[in-house]
Formats: C-alpha cells, structure tokens, sequence
C-alpha cells in the first residue's frame, strides 16, 4: 500500500513522476475527501473513489493536501508488524517560498482582522497598511 502527499500550494493535476507511476499502477486508488487534487488526478482518467474505509491490497491513499501527519497516523495504524508494507509517496513538494508567502498572508490577515475590530473604516484600514502601522490612528 501506499499514501500519496500532495501540496495544498501547488496545482492539481502537478504531481511527480513517481506519483503518477503509483497511481496508474496501482489496482485501487482512494481518497478521504473529495477536492482538486482528486478532480485532477481523475481528468487524467485514473478512477478514484471517496472511501473512510482502510484500503486493503495494492492500493494508493490519497491524503487531504499538505497533511504529512495525517498520513503518518494512518500508516502507523496500519503496520503492526504483520501488516501491510506502507510507503509514503511524496507527490508534490512546496515551491520555493511558499510557505514564506503563507507567513506574509497570515501576517497580513491578522493585521486586517485587528483593524476591522478597531472599528477603522477600509479606506483608513488601505491606507494604514501602505504606511506600515496598522495600530496608529489615522
């Protein structure tokens, strides 16, 4: 068995080779949840069905995007010793600087949301993030 990886920061349907050979060769392909990454992976004409069940046999695990841990767990609930050989297949990695982008976006909605529960109106909160500071009255 086998638990695909993907990047919630990279396109659907952008996988690496190694992905699309677990996936065109495996019997079964599943996926926790529905979403883009599947929608792309079945436009390339691989069937996927949306299963919580644990997959058996010769099987490729989609797991949700960007959730390692996610598969790690699973995996880890699937080996006992006398289970099935697990491999966690990396099917996209992040490209570089998106996760510094992620850490500017965050920085930036948390400023927005401070601003917004200060009351200050959306031409004052533009023109305080274009000055820099945020907390100073306008």
């Amino acid at each position: 068995m086998r638990v695909l990886v993907v990047s919630p920061r990279v396109a659907p349907g952008i996988l690496t080779l190694e992905a699309w050979d677990a996936l065109r060769d495996a019997e079964r392909v599943v996926s926790a949840e529905d979403g883009p990454h599947v929608d792309g992976i079945r436009a390339a004409g691989i069937d996927v069905e949306v299963s919580a069940e644990d997959p058996s046999g010769d099987t490729v695990w989609i797991a949700p995007p960007g959730d390692l841990q996610w598969a790690r767990d699973l995996a880890g609930t699937l080996v006992d010793g006398e289970g099935p050989t697990v491999e966690i297949v990396l099917g996209s990695h992040d490209l570089p600087g998106a996760r510094l982008l992620d850490l500017g976006l965050d920085e930036l909605e948390s400023g927005l949301l401070e601003l917004l529960s200060l009351g200050v109106g959306v031409v004052d909160l533009a023109r305080a993030k274009l000055l820099g500071d945020g907390k100073r009255a306008l």
